[in-house]
């Protein structure tokens, strides 16, 4: 039998279980959104941009503590309770 020559044909990959565009689409936002939180991406950016004096720096300051106080800021540490 003769060699194919070339590229391999591209073989589709599907989620197990058979997970619809919209479960895919959201599990990846509700992914995105924990990363957001977890690095906080949104609060430090906008704090930054406020103290750099460009055009909209107080506006974006300004959604950057709403950011924050919505969980996309410091977060607050928890200490264990000693017994």
């Amino acid at each position: 039998m003769p060699r194919r020559v070339g590229r391999p044909r591209k073989r589709r990959m599907r989620m197990r279980g058979g997970a619809s565009l919209g479960e895919r689409i959201r599990s990846g936002l509700s992914k995105v959104n924990s990363y957001l939180r977890a690095n906080k991406l949104i609060s430090r950016g906008a704090a930054s941009y406020a103290s750099s004096g460009l055009p909209y720096a107080s506006t974006v300051g300004k959604i950057g503590k709403i950011a924050g106080l919505a969980g996309y800021g410091k977060m607050r540490r928890r200490r264990r309770m000693r017994r």
